[in-house]
């Protein structure tokens, strides 16, 4: 039984609507504009997947309905020639009407056909790019990379680990540095292009810096790509972060240098080459060196995208210094204290809100009596005024400042010099300071604490080196509420700890490692509602030290 033209009619234009949005959604995914949409907070990262996938399905759906687009025409052709010759004023003009149809529907259905095969290459390039991309992250979304006196070149050689939703692979050893590894940080390339790429940056006992990036199938090693000296890399004295639109990344150091005008210095990658060297003059005096140096990236793909923030503790004046990177040039210096807790720990630090993308600068003060005092600044594009000081304890030694991907909360946790632990939470327009958790946690002199939110939902995970043979830990639920305080069994004390959220939809919430008295790398991992201890050397028993933080768990695009 044939069809009637109403029906090919609605048919055609189901069709054409569905071919649309499925070129929409295709090419929000192709542009990164997904990231400006409701969808993204929905579904964070894997919104590009979903409109691309989902897009390109639409497209064949709806090219399929209308390529029925000639049969309407046929129809109503077949019902003219079947109109009675005694009305021929009624034929004269269902031709005339069918005439214009048919002129319409050609004139629609070659504009549509223009249209597909212009865009469709586009499209198919996209959705092969995307494929490549999801099959990369989902191989190893997750790694963590650390110093071990094990394989062929025992300490010279940072070692990896990849983690696949359940458990850790076994050890892969990665080339040398040259020299014993002593401090190691990772950054995920936030470009869907290139969301296979890591980078991976050492500091070792020879005062150099050696830059690892997995390219997807091998690792292009930069020995030796910066310099901090022989005193300096007992600090971390670098850091490294991804530039959330260009996906370009970028690496600071404290050089060791006696020209006075190059008191920092940096390089960047992009995707295929690294930059020649070049500086970054603190104003305030002459030949400065850098202790402590904290990079964050600007969270979001609207606004300044290519930002990065940056604050850095020196000496001999212990000031805490902040720049900005613009995307093409660090500017905007602002000396934040003249006068910090400790140059000798991190006791500085900087995030961004992740929903408002204003920065915040945190600096530790000692007052008098060794009273100590979280201080902090806000970079909204211009700096703000300087924020009213919260007393936290003693003199402040180790900062961990935590921004809430769910909102513009986030965490700081303090360790002091006389051991105890605190956490001050800022609600997007204050500070609150809690209760103090601890008041002998097994160091000061190492950060034996962290915390981490997790994927949503302001809820939190507090974890802390406390007594021998066991960690404590403490949730937090709804940005409000910690709960009483818990242990998992852990060997030993733990100069270490260090927690990580998941940024991807589903699986573990967060991962975390601890290093233990016995110089054992051991690995956690925490569902939501259970901390496990997978292991007290999980990653290796023999770090040989325990006087740096010669760890990091990175998951893939980390904001």
């Amino acid at each position: 039984m044939g069809q009637s033209p109403k029906y090919l009619e609605i048919r055609i234009i189901f069709g054409f609507v569905t071919l649309i949005v499925g070129l929409l959604a295709a090419n929000l995914a192709l542009f990164h504009w997904v990231e400006q949409t409701g969808l993204h907070y929905l579904l964070g990262d894997y919104a590009r997947y979903v409109c691309a996938y989902g897009g390109f399905m639409a497209m064949i759906f709806g090219a399929t309905l209308v390529s029925n687009l000639p049969n309407p025409i046929k129809i109503l052709k077949k019902k003219r020639h079947q109109i009675s010759s005694e009305d021929k004023k009624i034929e004269k003009t269902v031709t005339v009407e069918v005439r214009r149809k048919d002129r319409k529907q050609t004139i629609t259905a070659l504009s549509l056909a223009i249209l597909i095969f212009m865009l469709f290459p586009l499209v198919a390039s996209s959705l092969v790019s995307y494929t490549a991309t999801i099959i990369m992250i989902f191989k190893s979304a997750t790694s963590v990379y650390y110093r071990s006196n094990t394989g062929s070149n025992l300490l010279f050689s940072p070692k990896e680990r990849t983690w696949n939703g359940s458990t850790w692979s076994s050890e892969t050893e990665m080339p040398s540095s040259g020299a014993a590894i002593q401090w190691v940080r990772a950054a995920h390339c936030p470009s869907s292009s290139r969301g296979y790429e890591k980078i991976i940056v050492t500091l070792s006992d020879n005062g150099y810096l050696d830059a690892y990036v997995w390219n997807g199938s091998a690792w292009l090693v930069t020995n030796d790509i910066g310099y901090v000296g022989t005193i300096v890399n007992f600090y971390r004295a670098y850091d490294v972060v991804y530039e959330i639109s260009s996906g370009n990344a970028m690496l600071v150091y404290g050089i060791s240098s006696v020209n006075t005008s190059r008191d920092l210095a940096y390089k960047t990658w992009n995707g295929a080459q690294w930059s020649t060297e070049a500086y970054i003059n603190d104003p305030s005096m002459g030949d400065i060196q850098y202790y402590w140096i904290k990079l964050a990236p600007y969270p979001l793909r609207v606004g300044r995208v290519n930002e990065v923030a940056l604050i850095a503790s020196e000496e001999p004046s212990n000031d805490a210094n902040a720049w900005i990177w613009n995307g093409s040039s660090w500017g905007n210096y602002l000396q934040l204290e003249g006068s910090i807790a400790s140059r000798t720990t991190e006791s500085i630090s900087v995030e961004y809100e992740q929903q408002s993308g204003e920065a915040m600068f945190i600096w530790g003060w000692r007052g008098g009596g060794g009273i100590g005092y979280l201080q902090s600044r806000k970079w909204t594009g211009t700096w703000g005024s300087e924020l009213p000081q919260m007393r936290i304890g003693r003199r402040p030694r180790w900062f961990a400042l935590k921004a809430d991907p769910s909102s513009n909360r986030m965490m700081t946790l303090s360790v002091d010099q006389g051991r105890d632990l605190y956490t001050v939470r800022w609600n997007g327009s204050g500070w609150t300071r809690d209760s103090r958790h601890d008041a002998n946690v097994d160091s000061s002199s190492t950060r034996c604490a962290d915390f981490e939110w997790e994927p949503n939902e302001s809820n939190g995970l507090l974890v802390w080196g406390s007594s021998t043979d066991s960690l404590s830990y403490k949730t937090l639920t709804a940005f409000s509420t910690w709960s009483g305080l818990l242990t998992v069994p852990a060997t030993g004390t733990h100069p270490w700890v260090q927690l990580r959220r998941n940024t991807g939809v589903a699986g573990v919430k967060i991962l975390g490692s601890m290093l233990n008295s016995n110089y054992n790398l051991g690995a956690l991992k925490w569902n939501g509602e259970t901390l496990t201890n997978i292991g007290d050397s999980t990653f290796t028993s023999d770090t040989t030290t325990t006087a740096f933080e010669c760890f990091d768990i990175c998951f893939s695009n980390p904001r």
